[in-house]
């Protein structure tokens, strides 16, 4: 892409080597203007050297990118040394100096392209890194971290990809930057749409999620700061409902919990006054057996007692028989180790 740029480069289309077809001046053949003549430009091809390494150093070594830290005054410093030289040398009559005025034209147009494609890529890396906080293209060098300037347009992006010839390594890594601006721009739009849709929406925690999101994806600082202050009051409200119904489920929790602790512990009581009445009404049903049971004294066989003597009979006679499994006989109130010590009792 060859174009005449602001800084004011000249194009080697715009070079006049030597003056031309009928120049404006009037030049004798003479041996000493030829001496002269050949002195000059051999002084200015001279000069040439020295300007046409200056304008290589305006690129890195392969001619790729530009030099890193390159200024545009370094860049015009370079083209006003040119552009004194071809001045210089268009004095001189080219039918004096013969081959040196081919050899001086073949230099000033490498000169002239050297200094048009710096300048073209120093006001592209100029443009570009306006698009940015902070410089990202310098030289070969991309910035890391890059964020867009507030109220960026995809337009101003767009325009910058137009010119640019993507087939050139530099080309290439300047439309790998556009991309990551273009990205950007697309992130702070939605962000900004889901805050929109949050502050319409106060009560939807979704929407506001959504937004809180979508707005940590900017990476402009005042942006991010500007749409996360219309969304925290709203994430304040929504966290202080949730706080209140949260606390409330939890008194409801804790007033359920309890009241069935109450139940439990009413119901083990009932059923420990149960299972007390029920152990008193079956000792009262074993004291009641015990009171009602009338020992049987009368004579009988087999040893068991008889009336006026027996072995094992009671003198006098006896009304009922020794039972050794009800050891206490309610009428006397007898009991085993009396009867044992008894020996009117045994046979």
């Amino acid at each position: 892409m060859e174009k005449k740029l602001k800084i004011g480069i000249i194009t080697a289309g715009a070079v006049v080597a030597l003056g031309g077809a009928g120049g404006a001046y009037a030049y004798t053949n003479s041996e000493h203007q030829q001496e002269v003549a050949i002195e000059n430009i051999k002084r200015d091809l001279s000069d040439n050297k020295d300007i046409l390494k200056q304008a290589k150093a305006l690129l890195d070594a392969k001619g790729e990118f530009l030099a890193k830290d390159l200024k545009s005054e370094s860049l015009q410093t370079v083209n006003k040394a040119f552009e004194k030289n071809i001045k210089d040398a268009n004095e001189i009559n080219p039918d004096l100096i013969g081959n040196y005025a081919k050899t001086f034209k073949s230099e000033t147009d490498e000169i002239a392209g050297l200094l048009n494609k710096a300048s073209t890529m120093l006001e592209m890396q100029t443009s570009v890194n306006k698009l940015f906080t902070k410089a990202v293209l310098n030289g070969s060098v991309v910035g890391k971290d890059v964020v867009i300037v507030k109220d960026l347009k995809v337009a101003e992006v767009e325009a910058i990809e137009k010119e640019l010839d993507t087939k050139t390594a530099f080309g290439k890594t300047v439309s790998g930057v556009l991309s990551q601006a273009k990205t950007q721009i697309t992130d702070t739009d939605n962000a900004t749409k889901a805050v929109d849709a949050s502050v319409k929406d106060k009560g939807s925690r979704e929407l506001n999620n959504k937004a809180i999101e979508l707005v940590n994806k900017v990476k402009n600082a005042d942006v991010k700061k500007a749409l996360m202050d219309k969304l925290n009051p709203i994430k304040a409200e929504l966290d202080k409902v949730d706080a209140e119904n949260q606390a409330k489920a939890e008194q409801e929790a804790q007033a359920q919990a309890e009241a069935a602790a109450q139940q439990q512990a009413q119901a083990q009581a009932q059923a420990q006054a149960q299972a007390e009445a029920a152990a008193q009404q079956q000792a009262q049903a074993n004291a009641n057996n015990q009171s009602n049971y009338t020992p049987d004294y009368s004579g009988g066989t087999n040893n068991s007692g008889s009336t006026g003597g027996g072995n094992s009979g009671n003198s006098g006679g006896g009304n009922g028989t020794y039972d050794p499994n009800n050891p206490t006989y309610s009428d006397d109130g007898l009991t085993q180790e009396d009867m044992n010590n008894r020996p009117e009792w045994h046979g």
